[in-house]
């Protein structure tokens, strides 16, 4: 430790550190400066750098797949063609396999975790009404469902099939596009998505929006309904946590068991908006448009989402949770299971079939097993192991 104080206290090291820290903030000062000039990316340089720029903790998608291909296949390639020079045969194979098992991870690692989430978020999204992906897939005209939408569905892509061929290309670039295109939602995009409202207008233009993002607004507005209903139910018969109002009002009752009128207001508040709510449910969500609601119900409906933790957001970062660990879980058994097994395959494949010594070999000793099972068991093996045998 003595010695390397020493050393950097030296003034040769001294001097080296300072010349290369003025080089670096001269460099670092330069491209600066390209790209505060270059405002409309017409520069070589100022396009490299956006391209290859950190977003957080994550490299950009082509500084990943620069490492991926130049530190993981070709480290791996340049080995396997050095390690036996004299068998070209086991040289082609041992890249062969290489090539089939590392591309295919590279790939899966660059392109299908992205692709998969944005089909199964997709998916979600159709499901539970509330969108969760940055812009919906093109669909045919038709969004009726059931099996007449199917058949109409079917009479429509029967009539215009080339535009449904090129409605499905786009979907297909825009899942495995892996810096754009379709894109799954994380939990900051939810917490803004789906709450800071302060006004029943902009709640509805919310609600309104779902159906241009691939969602359900029916589905969407039941969801709000369902909660605010069962936040009314909880003030008044508790839940789990705190008893609730009816059961707070038997313990602050007066002598002559009559409820004080604080909480007897207070109970009366909660059930008349309890029911408003579940007729407002009932109706529907354009009944809902055009309903007149009071002070109490928009404080109620603006409250519910003022809150960064609402039942929208919970429900998206949940499904999010799931969806993101069903794709991971898919890949990871393929990698695991699916891609050493395929590797097999192709092996046998190659090896197995085209050599018949092998086969009678193997069909030999199947053979010597088999002869050995059904071999007649002899008088004095019975005596010895008759005990066994019943």
């Amino acid at each position: 430790m003595i010695s390397i104080n020493k050393l950097s206290s030296n003034s040769l090291a001294q001097g080296v550190t300072k010349k290369l820290d003025s080089i670096c903030m001269a460099i670092g000062s330069k491209l600066s400066n390209t790209l505060e000039k270059t405002p409309n990316k017409d520069k070589f340089i100022s396009k490299f750098l956006r391209v290859v720029e950190p977003t957080g903790a994550n490299n950009s998608f082509v500084t990943l797949a620069a490492l991926m291909i130049g530190t993981v296949i070709i480290p791996r390639v340049k080995t396997a063609a050095k390690r036996n020079p004299n068998n070209k045969e086991a040289t082609r194979d041992e890249i062969k396999e290489i090539l089939f098992r590392d591309c295919q991870t590279v790939l899966i690692i660059l392109f299908a975790l992205k692709s998969m989430n944005s089909l199964i978020a997709g998916a979600a999204t159709k499901l539970k009404g509330l969108p969760m992906i940055n812009k919906p897939y093109e669909v045919l005209s038709n969004n009726k469902e059931g099996l007449k939408g199917f058949a109409q569905k079917g009479k429509e892509l029967i009539k215009h099939p080339l535009k449904k061929l090129k409605k499905i290309g786009n979907n297909l670039l825009n899942t495995i596009n892996p810096t754009g295109g379709v894109i799954a939602l994380g939990n900051d995009e939810f917490i803004s998505k789906y709450s800071h409202y302060s006004s029943v207008d902009e709640i509805k233009n919310l609600i309104d929006s779902i159906p241009s993002q691939g969602g359900n607004k029916n589905k969407v507005f039941n969801m709000i309904m369902d909660s605010i209903i069962q936040s009314q139910k909880a003030i008044l018969e508790g839940n789990g946590k705190t008893e609730g109002l009816i059961a707070e009002s038997g313990k602050t009752a007066n002598k002559n068991g009559s409820i004080l009128s604080e909480t007897q207001k207070k109970i009366k508040n909660a059930t008349e908006i309890k029911k408003a709510f579940e007729a407002l449910k009932e109706k529907g969500y354009e009944a809902f448009k055009e309903a007149q609601l009071d002070q109490r119900e928009q404080d109620v409906l603006v409250n519910f989402f003022k809150n960064k933790d609402n039942t929208l957001v919970k429900e998206a970062k949940r499904l999010t949770a799931v969806l993101k660990t069903m794709a991971l879980a898919i890949e990871t058994i393929y990698l695991g299971f699916g891609l050493p097994a395929l590797n097999q395959k192709r092996l046998e494949r190659k090896y197995l079939k085209n050599n018949p010594n092998f086969k009678n070999k193997h069909n030999r000793r199947r053979n010597n097993d088999d002869s050995t099972i059904n071999k007649p068991v002899k008088p004095h093996e019975i005596k010895l192991y008759h005990k066994f045998l019943k």
